[in-house]
């Protein structure tokens, strides 16, 4: 061990449980206190609420800089988790090493959440788009903590989403997002599409791909506008970086209903730019047969969960939907 590169030492203990090595000797102490404290994560809202409680009392112990945060709670969070996510937040965001960008939010490279959400957080308004918003990640991932074969459940509940959508629109860092088990306003009229939280997220500057998996309620029209606003020009000159839109089960209405393809995406597409141009306060789109094109080079639609019976089954020879 002692003729290992340092670099090379951290990735192989990288896998091992880091609160034995704390124990083992004075190197292997360093580089698990590093691990610990670059990707930290919670199981619980009481780990939550001791990391707070130890950044504001012993905000020396914390030597590292934070580089990823995970949530991971297998059973229904509390109604306050957000709040305690917050406190984390501002705690992290005060130590001395690590990163803040100029509105003073926590510089991370990775928030990942493994949770239900709740619909009786009667302060989900405030709580959620702060505990989001404190942070300024490039990689955001929120899906369910149980992944079950043969079985579509809702993590993120449709009071939620507004708020969260809503959050991730300020963190001008994100590259990567990845939502699943989330459940869309089923009453949302075509009339409205152009406020749909999903258009929300067409103003990142950076962003380069979005992956839902396993979605209901989500129209093509929402979709399709998301995708025309990605091609209008983009805040502050920075050239279009988006690449891929993966939707893997992303259902139009029920599970029991269609199963969303990308020709059913471009269909909206020709209807939806009309709707751009009928609209003098949008930004002007491009062509039809350009915004075609873009929909045909960065949209993936596939099929993984099939139920048991019933519902819109897939070709069983391949999972791409076209």
């Amino acid at each position: 061990m002692d003729q290992l590169p340092y670099e090379v030492l951290c990735s192989i203990l990288a896998y091992c449980p880091p609160i034995p090595l704390l124990w083992t000797c004075s190197t292997f102490h360093c580089i698990a206190l590093r691990i610990l404290q670059s990707d930290l994560q919670w199981r619980s809202e009481t780990q939550l609420q001791h990391c707070a409680k130890a950044i504001t009392l012993h905000p020396c112990a914390f030597r590292y800089r934070t580089r990823s945060l995970t949530l991971d709670l297998q059973k229904s969070s509390d109604v306050h988790v957000f709040a305690e996510l917050s406190a984390v937040m501002k705690g992290l965001a005060r130590l001395q090493h690590n990163i803040v960008d100029e509105l003073g939010r926590l510089v991370v490279d990775q928030l990942h959440l493994l949770m239900y959400s709740t619909r009786n957080d009667p302060d989900i308004t405030t709580n959620l788009f702060e505990a989001i918003a404190l942070s300024n990640p490039r990689s955001f991932t929120w899906t369910t903590p149980i992944d079950r074969p043969h079985h579509v459940e809702i993590a993120i509940v449709q009071p939620v989403i507004p708020h969260l959508f809503r959050a991730l629109s300020t963190c001008d860092l994100l590259t990567n997002i990845t939502l699943t088990h989330l459940a869309f306003e089923s009453t949302a009229s075509s009339a409205e599409i152009l406020q749909h939280p999903l258009c929300l997220l067409a103003t990142l500057p950076r962003l380069e791909t979005l992956h839902f998996d396993r979605v209901v309620c989500l129209p093509e029209t929402a979709i399709s506008a998301f995708l025309i606003l990605q091609t209008t020009g983009r805040p502050g000159g920075f050239s279009n970086p988006f690449k891929k839109l993966h939707l893997v089960d992303v259902y139009r209405e029920s599970i029991w209903g269609y199963r969303i393809r990308r020709s059913s995406i471009e269909q909206a597409a020709v209807s939806t730019r009309l709707r751009f141009l009928d609209c003098p306060s949008s930004a002007p789109c491009g062509s039809e047969e350009d915004i075609l094109a873009f929909v045909r080079k960065v949209v993936v639609c596939e099929s993984k969960t099939e139920r048991l019976i019933g519902g819109d089954r897939a070709d069983p020879e391949s999972s791409f939907l076209f």
